[in-house]
C-alpha cells in the first residue's frame, strides 16, 4: 500500500437505513468533527418502496448538509429494489449532490449485478460517481463494472485476497473489457 492515501471513515444507519433523520445528521456532524473523510449512509429502503420520495430527500439532503466538506456516498440496496425503484434512488441521490451512489452494503444474499451497475450509471451519468458494494468476489466482475463505469469497489476481505491474487497471475496484463451500457439494461 505504499503510496496510497487511507482515509478514516464512517457509515449511518448501516446497514438498514432505519435510523431517524435527527441520528444519521448527528451521527455525520460527530464523525466529521472527529475528522471522518468519508461517510457512506444507508438509503431508508422502506421510505422508497412506500413511494415517501419526500422522506428519503428529505433525510439525504439533511446529511448532505451536515457533511459538505466530506464525501458522502448513500447506499441504496439495488438486490432489493425494481428498476424503477432503483432509477428514482439514483435521481434522488444525484440530486441531494452526494458524491456516490453506492449499490449495497454487503448484507443481502443477493449480490449486485452488471444490470444495477448499468443501470444506475446510466442515471446518474456524471453528476455523482457510482461504487459497487455486495458480490463483487472476481477480477472478471471487477473489470467488468470498471468497464461500465464504476470508479470504487468495496469488497470484502477474503475477495480481495483472491481478486489480488488472481491480478498478479496475470503480470500486469489485466485488459478491461469493451462494455456497453445499453447492453446490460
Amino acid at each position: 500500500m505504499k503510496g496510497t492515501v487511507t482515509e478514516f471513515g464512517t457509515s449511518l444507519a448501516f446497514p438498514s437505513g432505519q435510523e431517524m433523520t435527527e441520528t444519521k445528521v448527528n451521527q455525520a456532524r460527530l464523525f466529521t468533527s472527529l475528522g471522518a473523510q468519508q461517510v457512506d449512509m444507508v438509503m431508508n429502503v422502506g421510505w422508497l418502496k412506500n413511494k415517501r420520495y419526500d422522506l428519503v430527500k428529505a433525510d439525504i439532503a439533511a446529511v448532505r448538509e451536515a457533511t459538505k466538506h466530506t464525501s458522502l456516498k448513500v447506499i441504496i440496496e439495488a438486490m432489493l429494489l425494481t428498476d424503477d425503484e432503483i432509477v428514482k434512488a439514483c435521481e434522488i441521490v444525484a440530486d441531494c449532490g452526494a458524491n456516490y451512489v453506492k449499490s449495497g452494503t454487503g448484507f443481502s444474499a443477493d449480490p449486485t449485478t452488471l444490470h444495477h451497475i448499468a443501470l444506475m450509471k446510466k442515471t446518474v451519468g456524471n453528476r455523482c460517481a457510482v461504487k459497487a458494494a455486495g458480490g463483487v468476489r472476481t477480477l472478471e466482475t471487477l473489470t467488468q463494472m470498471y468497464a461500465l463505469g464504476v470508479t470504487r469497489f468495496g469488497i470484502g476481505y477474503k475477495s480481495a485476497i483472491a481478486i489480488a491474487e488472481e491480478a498478479l497471475k496475470l503480470n500486469d496484463k489485466i485488459e478491461i473489457p469493451a462494455l456497453k451500457l445499453e447492453d446490460y439494461l
